[in-house]
């Protein structure tokens, strides 16, 4: 059964709610499942970080904001839908909130 768990940034350190601002994101880990947390119009959001074409780490583009793959060049925008293939399907998503100041994601 899933479960909230803390966000940890790429130094396994839990994520401040506050360090992911408006029009950003972050990608980091969810127990050891990369996940991307990124904040539209004030609202968390958090998806898997693994591109559905081949399985690389997506990163987050705050001049474009989307997730790029830097494999083979997929994009994604950040409700997970596709903007741009080889990838097909869309980017899973998960639950996400602020608890105490931290973010804590349904995985």
């Amino acid at each position: 059964m899933a479960e909230f768990k803390q966000f940890l940034s790429a130094l396994r350190e839990p994520v401040s709610a506050v360090e992911i601002k408006d029009g950003t994101g972050m990608v980091g880990t969810v127990g050891d499942v990369h996940t991307v947390v990124l904040r539209t119009g004030g609202a968390l959001h958090a998806l898997t970080a693994i591109c559905t074409h081949q399985r690389c780490v997506v990163v987050f583009k705050s001049e474009t904001t989307s997730l790029d793959c830097p494999c083979h060049g997929s994009r994604f925008k950040v409700d997970g839908s596709v903007l741009r293939g080889p990838a097909e399907s869309p980017l899973a998503s998960y639950p996400v909130e602020e608890r105490d100041g931290f973010v804590w994601v349904k995985r």
